[in-house]
């Protein structure tokens, strides 16, 4: 079993071996009573939401970096170490854009290991969820990996969600484009908070219309083709 843990705040502690902050924890049970956390990866800041994709056998993290120019979809590895909080100077940052995967090596020699996606404020500010497509009913999503932009500003007020897109099919990193929705498909004015699928493949958006949860506030609505 592993469990998914945030820095709880305590950034320098995600580079830690044997802090449980910042980790991907392996949980193994010895004997009948104890329970024993081995770190299975490191170097993540705020692991949001995690999703398994069963025919490649990829797990995804995706991590809103709330002090970061760049959100990012993060694909699970064994040993790994996503970054998180090194100090990396701006010249491993070419021309402003995505972090050099060879520029920086963590505490113990180890090359960093890059998003699968990544994107700038041109396409918002805080990822909230990420799937592979599965489905049949929209082709042209086939095997792509749908991004969900949660929709808050900077300042922390509400504006909408949005949907991206990348091809996973080819090598990664995926070049991230936005999913257009139309205007007046219900929920398109929303934040969108995640993603989920149903037996056959196809995704479904959760979204809220405020970020502070009201009853009857949240809506659950099925991607369909245009």
């Amino acid at each position: 079993m592993l469990v998914f843990v945030g820095d709880g705040l305590r950034s320098g502690e995600s580079q830690v071996l044997t802090s449980r902050f910042g980790k991907v924890l392996r949980l193994d049970i010895d004997g009948c009573d104890a329970l024993r956390a081995a770190p299975f990866a490191l170097g993540l800041r705020h692991p949001w939401r995690v999703s398994f994709d069963e025919p490649s056998g990829q797990t995804f993290i995706v991590e809103p970096n709330f002090e970061s120019r760049f959100q990012e979809v993060n694909v699970l590895e064994r040993g790994a170490n996503y970054g998180w909080n090194l100090d990396i100077p701006p010249s491993c940052y070419p021309d402003g854009g995505p972090l050099d995967p060879g520029c920086e090596r963590g505490p113990n020699g180890e090359v960093l290991t890059p998003p699968v996606a990544e994107y700038g404020p041109e396409f918002g500010l805080i990822v909230s969820s990420a799937r592979i497509y599965r489905g049949t009913e929209i082709p042209a999503l086939a095997g792509k990996l749908v991004i969900t932009e949660w929709g808050v500003s900077s300042i922390g007020t509400g504006t909408q969600g949005s949907l991206l897109v990348a091809d996973a099919t080819g090598e990664a990193p995926w070049q991230v484009g936005e999913l257009p929705v139309g205007e007046d498909s219900p929920g398109a004015g929303d934040l969108f908070w995640g993603l989920g699928a149903d037996g056959a493949g196809e995704l479904y958006v959760l979204t809220m219309a405020d970020i502070a949860p009201v009853d009857g506030d949240g809506a659950v609505y099925r991607i369909v083709a245009a």
